[in-house]
């Protein structure tokens, strides 16, 4: 997802192709994108979400999940799972070592009010963009399965790969969503290798891992775009093809 949102960035940064970057990232569109992959036995559905859009890009999201629900289709979808043993403090201190590694202070959606992405980037009214609504909207959350990694998980597998992540004083103290953070941060060797190995492929797995043993032959996938990729390789490996 970082990857994808430092492109997004880039083109915002050129001014002009403001435009472009929001076509390219799929956040004007108002419909929704399903890719399928199919073994012969199982049916996937890859449903491409990202975190602003268009109020209506989400109502067509929303009367997705009703009608796959009606047709009995497994419904997992994308949110990194904090789990319940871990206290207050401890939650706080793995979120700011996920900051510590990629700077991202939390602002990552818009300030609706001020159409402002990340804490500074302008984004024009005219495109009338919305965050991305709760998944308690999105998706009846009784039948629906949030399938992905666990916050601890992910931390404390990168600090098993790439050694352990020392919180600094500066660290500490700056709030978990202070726009402006500006504390060192990990090098941008090991932010790639974090956004690669785990964010991205070790969450991959996951979901991929889930659908295998899914005894339901109907599977929906709702995850960012950037996921897509990497889900598809791994499907592919056991014998699933794009249907076109």
């Amino acid at each position: 997802m970082r990857n994808f949102i430092k492109y997004f960035l880039i083109l915002l940064l050129l001014g002009s192709c403001v435009k472009l970057a929001l076509n390219r990232a799929g956040i004007v569109d108002k419909e929704v994108k399903i890719n399928q992959l199919y073994n012969g036995t199982k049916n996937v559905l890859f449903i491409e979400m990202h975190h602003i859009g268009k109020k209506e890009f989400y109502k067509n999201v929303k009367t997705l999940t009703d009608s796959l629900q009606i047709n009995n289709f497994s419904i997992f979808y994308e949110s990194i799972i904090v789990p319940e043993y871990l206290s207050q403090e401890e939650s706080k201190s793995l979120a700011k070592k996920h900051r510590k590694i990629t700077g991202n202070s939390g602002n990552l959606y818009l300030d609706t009010i001020n159409n402002i992405l990340l804490g500074k980037y302008k984004i024009p009214k005219k495109y009338k963009l919305i965050n991305q609504p709760s998944n308690e909207y999105l998706f009846d959350i009784d039948y629906a399965q949030n399938m992905d990694a666990q916050l601890d998980s992910i931390i404390l597998k990168f600090e098993k790969m790439f050694g352990n992540i020392e919180l600094t004083e500066c660290d500490l103290q700056t709030e978990l969503y202070e726009a402006s953070f500006d504390c060192e941060t990990l090098s941008r060797k090991d932010r790639k290798m974090y956004i690669d190995s785990i964010v991205i492929g070790y969450r991959n797995s996951i979901i991929t891992d889930a659908v295998f043993n899914s005894k339901n032959n109907k599977i929906a996938l709702f995850y960012g775009k950037a996921h897509f990729t990497g889900i598809k390789k791994l499907l592919e490996e056991q014998g699933y093809k794009e249907v076109e």
